[in-house]
């Protein structure tokens, strides 16, 4: 399937809606093809303009989703038009389903054990037919990697969900991409912190608004002050920064 890369402020991301997503998916899976997805939201972006290293290792990745509504009102701003926004809660409940539709075999990494125990409770009594062949937590060090992997891989997980906070799951699956066998793996971020019902999931019209980040930030402001006021502030700066010097090149030089 032919895509459009995109880059908003040096930041990739994959022209795709979450439909051809999973197609992508079923694809890779048929031909026993490795697919690493990387959500790209205003944290991501921030972070790689930040760490070039950071950024190195999001291009290793074989497709970077709009994830937040203001990747979308961001590449507007300066000219581009995303197709859609790519939510990664949406798109993991889609791969669950299209798991149970196509007998998939899915893997869980990340987040508390009692929460991590609740999420997949919750799952099994939504998706009864879902082939869970795995899971572990997200509290581990890094020399447990290398067994955490070769579980994975025994495993025989089509799969592979990644619940870890940024830059972990990034690093996880880009230090480990030589190691682990040929799966399609997700970042999901706090997802299974909602599913366990650690957290809420932001209402539909607050989502469609573009203020999921404050309906999580209400609900964790210790954690996630730093990581929404000042990295969505930076954003919006460099944003209309970025949009002055298109206008003065297309004007003026």
């Amino acid at each position: 399937m032919q895509y459009n890369k995109l880059s908003l402020l040096n930041c990739p991301i994959d022209n795709v809606k979450a439909e051809e997503v999973l197609t992508i998916i079923i694809g890779k899976i048929s031909t026993y093809e490795s697919l690493h997805i990387c959500p790209i939201n205003v944290a991501t972006c921030i972070n790689a303009l930040r760490n070039n290293d950071y950024l190195e290792k999001i291009k290793l990745f074989n497709l970077s989703i709009s994830d937040g509504v203001w990747i979308i009102i961001g590449a507007k701003i300066l000219g581009m038009n995303i197709k859609a926004q790519v939510r990664t809660p949406d798109l993991a409940r889609n791969i669950l389903r299209l798991c149970v539709d196509r007998n998939y075999k899915i893997y869980f990494l990340g987040a508390k054990k009692e929460i991590l125990a609740r999420c997949i409770n919750n799952i099994k009594k939504e998706y009864q037919d879902l082939k869970i062949v795995g899971y572990n937590d997200g509290y581990f060090s890094l020399d447990k990697e290398d067994i955490i992997v070769n579980n994975i891989n025994k495993s025989g997980a089509d799969v592979l969900l990644i619940g870890l906070p940024s830059p972990r799951k990034e690093d996880f699956v880009i230090n480990n991409i030589g190691k682990l066998k040929p799966i399609v793996s997700l970042g999901v971020g706090g997802w299974f912190d909602i599913v366990g019902g650690k957290t809420k999931e932001a209402p539909i019209i607050v989502q469609r608004i573009g203020m999921e980040w404050f309906y999580r930030l209400i609900q964790e402001p210790r954690r996630l002050w730093k990581r929404y006021l000042i990295t969505n502030t930076v954003f919006i700066y460099l944003l209309f920064k970025e949009k002055v010097k298109i206008f003065i090149q297309r004007f003026f030089l």
